[in-house]
């Protein structure tokens, strides 16, 4: 793997999969609130546009597939993270060669 490859892969498991990691309750609070206020409107009676009704109900799922999929990532690359890590800290300290 080129140095580009090895920073792009570096910044995608230790930038993008914990920000999912760190938005998981965050984003769970959110769809309760979002479920109090789809339970307020029907209790006066009022109904969600069609379009909006449709994103409300796929919203949670849509989260949870994503959430899913950032595990079995980290799950299936925790030894390439590590691999790829004992490289960068070993080119680091000039053992790279070795």
């Amino acid at each position: 793997m080129g140095l580009s490859n090895t920073l792009e892969f570096h910044h995608i498991t230790a930038h993008c999969v914990p920000q999912v990691s760190a938005q998981a309750q965050t984003m769970d609070s959110q769809f309760a609130r979002m479920q109090r206020t789809v339970q307020l409107v029907t209790q006066y009676d009022q109904t969600l546009p069609e379009s909006t009704q449709r994103l409300f109900d796929s919203a949670p799922a849509r989260w949870n597939n994503l959430r899913t999929k950032v595990s079995l990532a980290k799950q299936r690359l925790g030894p390439r993270i590590q691999e790829e890590s004992e490289g960068i800290a070993k080119v680091g300290t000039g053992r790279g060669s070795e």
